[in-house]
């Protein structure tokens, strides 16, 4: 709640330190962990891997924002977190009678479908992050010249796969979702037109 306030407001960095309490909350709880709560899907851990997918999406744009680095990192052993995306179905079909625990009907698309594939969209969002935008690369990195581009023509595939499976269902329920793509691809864009300028007057 104070992260999303302090994004009205005239003191937007205080956001970051602050997401960052909650992500290490998280951690001690277990929350980005696969298997914290068993392979079986239960109400607590599904309420968690919600609030932690929450924080990666506030942490991905914060991060990006700022210039700051992540403090939800999948790449780094320090911020590493192997969590599934959450079950697509709704609330309402968490607890049913029998064995049909979890099971969105047939024919019924979860209004939760939209927010799993905006999710995929910020994996392609925070690739972007680590590859293009990293403080310090690696050798082999900056060694090759062509490394850049490389990494912008893998995110341009991730991001024409991604809107090739936008249907009209996720449209309809967060249109926002194709302005998050345009923005994603700027990002990778711009750190294009970077790396061709700097080999054009290097």
């Amino acid at each position: 709640m104070p992260v999303m306030f302090l994004q009205s407001t005239s003191s937007p960095g205080l956001r970051w330190p602050i997401l960052g309490l909650g992500v290490r909350f998280a951690r001690i709880v277990g929350a980005h962990r696969r298997n914290f709560f068993g392979p079986t899907p239960t109400i607590a851990g599904e309420l968690w891997k919600r609030a932690f997918w929450c924080l990666v999406c506030i942490d991905t744009f914060i991060s990006s924002f700022l210039g700051r680095p992540k403090a939800t990192n999948p790449a780094d052993l320090s911020t590493a977190y192997d969590l599934d995306f959450p079950v697509d179905c709704d609330d309402e079909y968490w607890l049913q009678p029998g064995e049909q625990v979890f099971q969105q009907p047939a024919g019924k698309p979860s209004t939760v479908s939209s927010w799993i594939h905006f999710l995929k969209l910020l994996d392609i969002f925070g690739l972007a992050q680590r590859r293009i935008y990293a403080v310090r690369k690696p050798e082999r990195w900056t060694s090759n010249a062509s490394w850049d581009e490389n990494i912008v023509a893998e995110l341009d595939v991730a991001l024409n796969k991604w809107a090739d499976t936008y249907d009209g269902i996720h449209i309809g329920k967060i249109p926002s979702s194709f302005l998050h793509y345009r923005h994603v691809y700027i990002v990778a864009t711009i750190g294009q037109v970077e790396a061709t300028m700097s080999t054009a007057y290097s």
